[in-house]
């Protein structure tokens, strides 16, 4: 009787006739990972970026990003992704880069990321060390940003911003926008195929509309979000066109108050107002011609642009 542990003798056979194979261990690395993680990312430049360890530095995760025509430099595309991109170069004396200069190790950057990467699925989020991660939401990050400012007029300056124009924004690229474009916007890879885009835009769409509590100010709009395609375009304009209204107003009082300040001085360093304003403009800017928004902008805010254009300009020669 052949034991308990005795390989029976049709197996042994077997074995022995198609020998077992041994291979080399399978490498960690995946370069088709790595090629594409350095594809989204963006490093800050100047002498400031590079740090002493991986663990010393940050990541900036944004929806995506587009290239500034005057300077070239790579700008985040959502208007709170922008300022905190900005804000970051102010505190840290960091440059824009134009996605030309050469990647180093242990360098701070900027990441282009899923908003499904975020718990709450909204970005910007601030990723900071590597061993031990510490990342910080959106809700925390503009609660940072925040306790910077201390004058008062300031302070209610960039509330007008975050309410009146932020919600402008936000109509005008969920119902206003087409579909491509806003992926370009919002989504790292789209046009992957017609059923994921779609899956993909109700999402991204859901997602914007709560943010900043949008859904809350403006619930008749937000509502609609799921039943656009039932919903006439004349009934959706009539929902948008009092946000526009309102941002058009804001705009042109701070165009004026533009035309009050100096800003155009190399001894003038851009607040975090100045930064705030900047991204606003830029992202419109960036909008299709075709965008309500963006016609007024250009046909009436020059001054905005100019100065959005100033801010770009300074950090990119810190």
């Amino acid at each position: 009787m052949a034991g308990i542990l005795e390989i029976p003798q049709p197996v042994k056979f077997i074995f022995e006739k198609f020998p077992l194979e041994a291979y080399a261990p399978v490498g960690k690395a995946d370069n088709a990972v790595k090629y594409e993680s350095e594809q989204r990312t963006y490093p800050f430049v100047g002498s400031t970026s590079i740090q002493n360890s991986i663990n010393e530095t940050f990541k900036l995760g944004v929806y995506n990003v587009f290239r500034h025509k005057e300077t070239g430099s790579i700008l985040a595309t959502d208007p709170w992704c922008l300022y905190t991109q900005l804000a970051l170069c102010k505190k840290n004396s960091l440059s824009l880069c134009t996605g030309e200069e050469k990647k180093r190790k242990n360098q701070h950057s900027m990441v282009v990321l899923s908003h499904s990467a975020a718990t709450d699925a909204r970005l910007p989020v601030l990723v900071e060390g590597y061993s031990k991660r510490y990342v910080r939401s959106t809700e925390g990050i503009n609660e940072i940003l925040s306790s910077r400012v201390t004058d008062a007029k300031d302070v209610m300056y960039l509330a007008l911003l975050d309410t009146v124009v932020y919600d402008c924004w936000i109509s005008q690229v969920v119902y206003n926008l087409s579909a491509e474009k806003l992926l370009d916007l919002y989504h790292y890879k789209p046009h992957q195929s017609r059923l994921l885009d779609k899956l993909v835009l109700s999402d991204l769409k859901s997602s914007l509309i709560k943010r900043n509590e949008f859904h809350l100010r403006h619930l008749e709009v937000a509502k609609n979000i799921e039943s656009l395609s039932f919903y006439k375009a004349k009934s959706i304009d009539e929902l948008t066109q009092p946000l526009l209204q309102n941002c058009q107003k804001v705009l042109l009082q701070f165009q004026k108050l533009l035309g009050d300040r100096r800003f155009y001085s190399e001894n003038v360093t851009p607040s975090y107002l100045d930064l705030k304003l900047a991204s606003y403009t830029l992202c419109i800017m960036n909008l299709d011609e075709d965008v309500a928004l963006y016609r007024f902008v250009v046909d009436h805010c020059d001054k905005l642009v100019q100065h959005a254009n100033y801010i770009v300009d300074i950090y990119k020669k810190v």
